[in-house]
């Protein structure tokens, strides 16, 4: 099957997946900005960028009634991924911040892994930059959850 394909019947499930994000990340805005961060910084501002974008992403897919393409990292996504400079994979879900579980690979959309993948594309090479450093990741596939996996 192909990974970045999604089917007609599942047109339903991922506007209404979105169309709930959408909602939680209107709703629920200032409260996850004031969970991480205290104060304004830079890392806040950066953070605000990105859920704006976010929001605009889905607005978009939304407003075009086009299926989402599997293609592209969103929240409810799980993204497998190779460290280049390792050849070894990994596999995340990217949630929201109550629902992580890093002990499941499970991490927030606002972690330092998951903001930097949030929106990437399947095949693309990622600059993932942590507290232990930079490293190169390449996106080897994305499910959504409203597809069933």
């Amino acid at each position: 099957m192909n990974r970045s394909s999604i089917s007609s019947s599942s047109s339903c499930n991922w506007q209404e997946a979105l169309r709930k994000q959408l909602d939680n990340l209107v709703k629920e805005r200032s409260k996850l900005l004031e969970a991480s961060y205290h104060q304004l910084s830079k890392e806040r501002k950066a953070t605000e960028q990105l859920l704006d974008k976010y929001t605009d992403t889905i607005k978009q897919l939304l407003d075009n009634d086009a299926p989402i393409a599997d293609g592209m990292v969103m929240i409810g996504s799980k993204v497998e991924l190779e460290y280049l400079e390792y050849q070894t994979t990994d596999t995340f879900i990217i949630a929201f911040p109550h629902e992580t579980d890093p002990e499941e690979g499970v991490i927030s959309f606002l972690s330092p892994i998951g903001s930097q993948l949030l929106l990437a594309a399947i095949d693309s090479v990622v600059s993932i930059h942590t507290p232990a450093g930079a490293m190169q990741v390449r996106i080897i596939s994305i499910t959504h959850s409203w597809n069933g996996s």
